[in-house]
């Protein structure tokens, strides 16, 4: 069964934009299938509390404050109870459908389980997402590996999804095309792509980059963190102001 949002105008299926998005996704899918998906794919505490004090901290995000959160590459669901600290509903995005019911039981809550939405996607695009419908959108430990144009993908579509103002947090391997085979693009590119793409670099951590960052797997580097917003228009900065 394929999940898309309720009440969602969804797009028709794209075609993969690339030889190497679409061997990225083959990749993807052959990888995380093996994980768990009895929901025991867990944060560590600490690392929790480093993402928590960068929302927080340097993002300025209060508890409670947003809206509607997508979080891109959700699989078991491992942040979806931190996001909920910051966030009134969540839409899980993944290309495994069958990690959506994951979620469900490992948040059983009445009240929150109808604030959970749930999309499928192909690998690089979120096209049964409403224009300007988040008021954040998340991505950690998902698209480390991910090749520049499934990237570049994603960052049209967040551009699109984002409401005016709002926030984005993702990370991914910055590492020269001599360190990674995939040749993912370096942390310098990756600052120019956004700026092309109209969004504002708001901060870039390491924070990601530490032992391991989850208590299944071993540890591994896992690049960096990038948060950026898209900007508000002069005329919407002019409302704002007025308000």
């Amino acid at each position: 069964m394929k999940y898309v949002i309720r009440g969602a105008k969804v797009a028709p299926p794209l075609r993969a934009p690339d030889p190497d998005t679409e061997s990225m996704v083959s990749q993807q899918r052959l990888a995380y299938s093996n994980f768990p998906d009895d929901g025991a794919w867990n944060l560590k505490e600490d690392y929790e509390q480093r993402v928590r004090n960068l929302l927080e901290q340097r993002l300025l995000i209060k508890p409670g404050s947003l809206d509607m959160a997508v979080d891109i590459g959700s699989l078991n669901g491992k942040w979806e109870g931190l996001l909920f600290e910051y966030c009134d509903k969540i839409t899980c995005v993944d290309i495994f459908s069958d990690r959506f019911n994951v979620i469900r039981e490992r948040y059983p809550d009445k009240t929150k389980a109808k604030k959970l939405y749930f999309y499928e996607t192909l690998g690089y695009e979120l096209s049964g997402l409403f224009d300007r419908s988040a008021d954040f959108i998340f991505s950690l430990d998902s698209l480390t590996n991910a090749v520049p144009l499934m990237l570049d993908s994603y960052l049209k579509e967040i551009y699109r999804v984002l409401k005016p103002g709002a926030l984005a947090v993702i990370n991914v391997d910055t590492r020269s095309a001599a360190e990674i085979s995939s040749g993912t693009l370096k942390s310098e590119m990756f600052l120019r792509t956004l700026e092309w793409h109209g969004f504002t670099t708001i901060d870039v951590t390491d924070l990601n980059d530490h032992r391991s960052h989850a208590t299944h797997g071993a540890p591994m580097a896992r690049g960096l963190i990038y948060a950026f917003q898209k900007p508000l228009t002069q005329t919407e900065q002019r409302d704002t102001e007025k308000a």
